[in-house]
Formats: structure tokens, sequence, C-alpha cells
């Protein structure tokens, strides 16, 4: 049950936009050499796909026979792509408009669920208005390292807790505000003390 459950995420991971197919031949292979595929010939076949419209209809099937909810796969497997995304977008390999449009799409297809939605109104606002770049980055890595730590999504549930998001806001807005006004005080005593033209 647990290998099904590998492939069920794995699936949803690619149909909700993760670009790695092969993991889900990979997983067959793995199946195959652990003489697991108990005689289903989709395992068979899936395991020598070449192709990824072939792969991706063979591990559907797969997941329609054997999987579970799917509904909470997807959830879980949208949180593993927020980990992904958060490596390529802190190593500057994907925009903040690009990221700002997969959690949306993520979002759409898993009907909104509130952390991911709190994402994603967190990125379009940071992409919008650069000064809340560091309260999005905040949130981004907290939800990342909740979903990088879960096995399951009444983990991440039972860990996140919205009130700590925006703690993460408030704290970084009222840094941002007092660094304005000691700014804004320097400049003015740089104002007061400047020489006057003679």
């Amino acid at each position: 049950m647990e290998a099904i459950r590998q492939l069920e995420v794995l699936y949803w991971q690619y149909k909700l936009g993760c670009p790695d197919y092969q993991s889900c031949i990979n997983w067959a292979i793995e199946r195959l050499q652990l003489d697991q595929e108990g005689d289903d010939l989709d395992v068979v076949m899936l395991a020598a796909s070449t192709h990824q419209d072939e792969a991706l209809q063979l591990a559907g099937l797969i997941v329609q026979r054997y999987g579970s909810d799917a509904l909470e796969i997807k959830e879980f497997a949208a949180g593993k792509i927020v980990v992904y995304l958060e490596g390529v977008y802190l190593k500057k390999r994907i925009t903040l408009g690009a990221l700002d449009s997969t959690l949306w799409g993520l979002a759409s297809n898993l009907d909104y669920p509130k952390w991911l939605t709190s994402l994603a109104s967190g990125s379009e606002w940071s992409y919008s208005q650069y000064s809340a770049i560091e309260s999005f980055n905040a949130e981004l890595g907290y939800v990342s390292d909740l979903w990088r730590h879960a096995s399951s999504c009444k983990d991440f549930d039972l860990n996140y807790d919205p009130k700590v998001v925006q703690l993460i806001i408030n704290k970084l807005t009222t840094q941002k505000t007092q660094n304005q006004k000691s700014k804004n005080w320097f400049l003015s005593l740089l104002y007061r003390f400047k020489p006057r033209p003679k």
C-alpha cells in the first residue's frame, strides 16, 4: 500500500506541474526488481515505457485501480511541489512571477486550501509590492519546512498554524516600519547639519 501511495504522489506531482514523469517509470522498475508488481501488466508496461504520454496514462490507470483519497494525495503532492519550488526559487531558477502563477494554479487545482491560498496571496502581494517580499519569503520557508518533514497531510495540518504566518508577517512589517523611521530620522539629521551655501 505504501508503494502505491508513492506512485500516487509522483503521479499527482506531475499532473500538478512538476515536470518529472521519469520518477513514475523508476517506481515501476523498482516494483519489478523487488518482485512486487503482483502480476499487474500495467506495472510491467510502465517499467518499459519510453514516452511521457504512455507512462502517465499507465501510471494513471494504476493509481485509479489501487489509489486512495485523491484529494488528500493531491494536496500532499502539492506540498512536496512547494518544497521543490522553494529550492528553485531561492536558486533564482524561477522568477517571483512564475512562482506566483504556479502557486495559484496549484491552489485552483485543490479547491483553495487555506495554507496554499495564504501562500499564493503572499506571492501575489509581494509581486505587486516589492516591500512585502521578505514576509513572503519567510512564509514560504515556514510552509516548505513543514511539508519537507511531513509524511502526510495530517502531519502538516497538526503543525501548520495560520497565527504563526501572521506573526511572521507582522514582525517583518514592524521591522520595516522601524527601519524606515530610523532612516528618516537619520536623513533629517543629515539635512539639519548639512552645510548651507554661503
